[in-house]
This record gives C-alpha cells, sequence and structure tokens, in this order.
C-alpha cells in the first residue's frame, strides 16, 4: 500500500522491519528486492536476494525470483553487463532446477538463455527434458515449438504449436 501510494521510502522502511519480525524473512527479503530493483538500485536489490538466498538455499522460488530479477537487469544492459547478469539468471534457474525439477519456470528460464545464445539443441533438450517431468504443459510444449522453428526447423515445431494451442 506504501509503494502504490508513492511512498517507496516507508515501504523499504517497512521491509526491513519486517526481515526482523517474522517467521519467514526469506519471502520480506524477495520483496525487498524486487523493490530496490523496480527503483534502479542494483546493488542493495542484489544483497536483498543473496539474504534470500542464504535463509532459504533449498528454496527454488528463491531462486527463480533471483532468476527473474537478473534477467530483467540483463535485458537493459549490454556487452559484458548483460552477460554478467544472463549467466547469473542462468545460475539461479539451474539451482531452482536441481532443488524442484517438478516447477516449469527453470526450464523455460534456462532454454530462454540458451535459445538467446542460439544453443538450439541445448535449449530443446532441457523443453523436452522439461516435458518429460511435466507432460502437457503448454508452456514448456509453446517454448519447444518456438525453439524448432528459431533453429530453421518449423516443420518439427508445427505439432508443438498444435498441441500447445489444445493444451491452453
Amino acid at each position: 500500500t506504501q509503494l502504490q501510494a508513492g511512498d517507496a521510502a516507508t515501504a523499504e522502511a517497512t521491509l526491513r522491519r519486517g526481515v526482523q519480525q517474522v517467521p519467514n524473512p526469506a519471502a520480506v527479503w524477495l520483496a525487498l528486492g524486487q523493490l530496490l530493483g523496480e527503483q534502479d538500485r542494483v546493488k542493495d536489490a542484489e544483497e536483498a536476494f543473496q539474504n534470500a538466498v542464504r535463509l532459504a538455499p533449498g528454496d527454488a522460488i528463491v531462486y527463480i525470483e533471483q532468476a527473474t530479477f537478473y534477467e530483467g537487469l540483463a535485458r537493459s544492459a549490454t556487452g559484458e553487463v548483460a552477460e554478467r547478469y544472463w549467466t547469473a539468471a542462468r545460475d539461479a534457474h539451474q539451482r531452482a532446477m536441481d532443488l524442484n525439477p517438478t516447477l516449469v519456470r527453470p526450464y523455460t528460464g534456462l532454454a530462454q538463455y540458451y535459445r538467446m545464445r542460439k544453443e538450439y539443441s541445448t535449449a530443446i533438450d532441457l523443453y523436452q527434458r522439461g516435458l518429460a517431468t511435466i507432460p502437457n504443459d503448454p508452456w514448456l510444449t509453446f517454448g519447444l515449438a518456438q525453439t524448432y522453428n528459431e533453429s530453421g526447423e518449423p516443420e518439427l515445431g508445427l505439432p508443438y504449436y498444435q498441441q500447445a494451442v489444445q493444451l491452453q
């Protein structure tokens, strides 16, 4: 509510107090990281995400949120800075997948990383592994179709596009 009212400083102070008072401070650190990231306070946001990871190293969602943060930074950066952020996002997605292979987002995040690098065979493998673990997921199916299309094999992607439409 404080943030919606335009009072980001008070919202930040509330979240900082919250990490000391709530039973699951990792969730509050995630919220603080997102708030700081939206304010382009990258170093502070990174510290907040690292605190969440430190407090909940076995929680895949913490790593997914961290990866999403780094993906956003990577999209707005260039050169070595963008590469550092993409690598951090990839690593966080991989850790999330290792912790909970039944979540869709790590597969799509990792595959997106490899598609961006035009490493299509790796992206295809990730989507297929995801579908083996989470059959009939529309996002994994659609991502596989897109990857086949981008790799120059649209005829292999067409059945997956059709399946994704049916699933969704």
